[in-house]
């Protein structure tokens, strides 16, 4: 097909109706079309319509499934279906899932504009994860297994498990402190018994006061350790609000474009009106926030004073009765209101003292299965797997490069998948265009011969990168011919060539002309097939 008539967007277009995010320019986007993929694996023939972010699933004869948006359910659904058991870690926090569809297809996608010079950047909005590249990378190898991955799962899960416990063991610690800082440490030989006595004809009266102090000594508490909490949650907010407000004046007053390219990967981010108009929504959600963190403090202020005011009223109380009763202890003066107010604050010690210490119990244990854990994950990854792994890459990169005539790149350090910035740093002529090839297809080698996952469908937007010659042109297409097994289904983009007619004659071809994909004379086709669909997702 000629260039320019909409070959890549054709091909983006089964990614993305998967949910995926490849790279659709703004004049693409605001057709604001949907998409209809059929696939099958195994037996089973699937069907996926997407609208925005909604999407229909449908499995063999079952209904639709609907889908309000990719991660969550679809997500974790799509993973079933096609095998993949793969978990990261969301950037900022200890939440372990499984990413979306984007994560699989990234051995299996080659884009026009980015894959060529960069290793897996050919999909936006894949930084949620942090290092994704070098885990996704080890997982689609065979380094990184099932067994890897639920023993990853466990840990974040127990871990999860110690950060309650430990949240539990600050608050008791919060507690004592709240307490000592209200009732000074006295030092007397007077037991609880001998205080029973001395006060039996007040006994009812004081029990009473006691108590009541008592809890009002442990309602104090939770107030403040409440108090700490929702600071600390309201100075984040603030800064949330801030960063936002921040990014929006940014967004408006310093990028006179549409897009923005992030320094640090490369990532193309839109910085249209409506993305100006989602930072201010995200801003207006995270002051509704902030003010329903101000309105809880403002309750626990309020109820802090309230408490104060029957501590105060408690203890006036037990000042009227201490004024009859005065203790005398080695030369000391010892007010009663001080010894009830020991015991009230040796009592609450005690009990959290003694919750703190199983919460310690509980912690150290939550530690040794942690511990034990991380040691099973590193028995599965054995040097002798490791070793294999990147001596069975190298034999296939290395033999790859070769057919493929790209031995002028320096490929000294390239001893294993994970040292893919070495060879991408090379550049981006004609024999880097086809040592990137070699690499990427030594990564899918490497993925349907160790890792037990559905192989998807091969896309390949246009090989004919830095205008390779005649000869090096027919290398390519012979070695994507010859080394992809015949049971394997590649999807090629490219402009008319001669040296596409041996694929050309053992494939499906899909020619589009100058109307490119949105073509009148298929409407009414095409809207057969979303009329069948579409009034069975009602």
């Amino acid at each position: 097909m000629d260039n320019s008539v909409g070959k890549s967007t054709l091909i983006k277009l089964l990614s993305w109706g998967m949910g995926c995010e490849p790279f659709l320019d703004t004049t693409w986007k605001s057709f604001d079309c949907k998409v209809i993929v059929k696939f099958t694996v195994g037996v089973v023939q699937y069907q996926v319509m997407r609208y925005d972010n909604i999407m229909h699933l449908k499995e063999g004869d079952k209904p639709f499934v609907k889908y309000t948006k990719i991660t969550g359910d679809y997500t974790k659904r799509f993973a079933e279906i096609v095998s993949f058991k793969a978990f990261l870690v969301k950037r900022g926090t200890v939440l372990l899932e499984t990413p979306p569809p984007a994560y699989y297809f990234l051995p299996f996608y080659i884009d026009q504009k980015k894959s060529w010079a960069n290793f897996w950047d050919h999909f936006d909005n894949l930084a949620q994860y942090a290092d994704f590249k070098t885990d996704m990378l080890n997982y689609h190898i065979g380094l990184y297994t099932t067994e890897y991955f639920e023993l990853l799962q466990a840990i974040y899960n127990e871990q999860v498990i110690r950060k309650g416990i430990q949240t539990e063991i600050d608050k008791m610690d919060t507690t004592i402190e709240v307490v000592n800082s209200y009732i000074p440490a006295i030092t007397t030989t007077l037991n609880e018994s001998e205080f029973e006595k001395i006060t039996d004809e007040i006994r009812i009266e004081l029990s009473e006061l006691s108590i009541e102090q008592e809890k009002l000594f442990d309602r104090l508490a939770k107030y403040e350790s409440e108090k700490a909490y929702y600071e600390h949650q309201k100075a984040i907010a603030n800064s949330i609000v801030a960063d936002l407000e921040s990014d929006y004046k940014f967004s408006v007053e310093n990028l006179p474009t549409d897009e923005i390219e992030c320094p640090l990967c490369g990532t193309i981010h839109e910085n249209s009106v409506f993305n100006r108009a989602s930072i201010l929504t995200d801003k207006l959600q995270a002051e509704s926030q902030l003010q329903t963190i101000e309105n809880t403090l403002s309750k626990i202020d309020n109820g802090l004073r309230n408490a104060k005011r029957e501590l105060d009223k408690v203890r006036n109380k037990i000042r009227e009765i201490n004024e009859k009763y005065i203790i005398e202890e080695e030369n000391t003066t010892i007010q009663l209101v001080d010894i009830i107010d020991s015991f009230a604050s040796t009592s609450i010690q005690k009990k959290v003292v003694e919750d703190r210490n199983i919460k310690l119990v509980d912690r150290s244990e939550s530690e040794k299965r942690i511990k034990k854990l991380n040691d099973q994950k590193k028995d599965i990854i054995t040097q002798e797997h490791k070793d294999l792994i990147n001596e069975t890459f190298f034999n296939h990169f290395s033999y790859y490069v070769q057919l493929l005539e790209a031995e002028g790149i320096n490929l000294s350090e390239v001893k294993s998948p994970s040292h893919f910035n070495k060879l991408f740093n090379e550049g981006g002529a004609a024999e880097g265009i086809r040592a990137a090839l070699a690499f990427y297809i030594a990564i899918y080698t490497m993925s349907a011969q160790f890792c037990d996952q559905v192989i998807p469908a091969l896309l390949i937007d246009t090989p004919n990168q830095q205008e390779q010659s005649e000869k090096n042109y027919d290398k390519v297409m012979e070695f994507l011919m010859k080394e992809i097994p015949q049971d394997r289904q590649i999807i090629l983009a490219a402009m008319e060539n001669p040296q596409l007619k041996s694929f050309k004659d053992n494939s499906n071809v899909i020619t589009l002309n100058g109307k490119k994909i949105l073509s009148e004379d298929k409407y009414s086709d095409v809207k057969k097939e979303f009329d069948l669909i579409e009034p069975s997702l009602n």
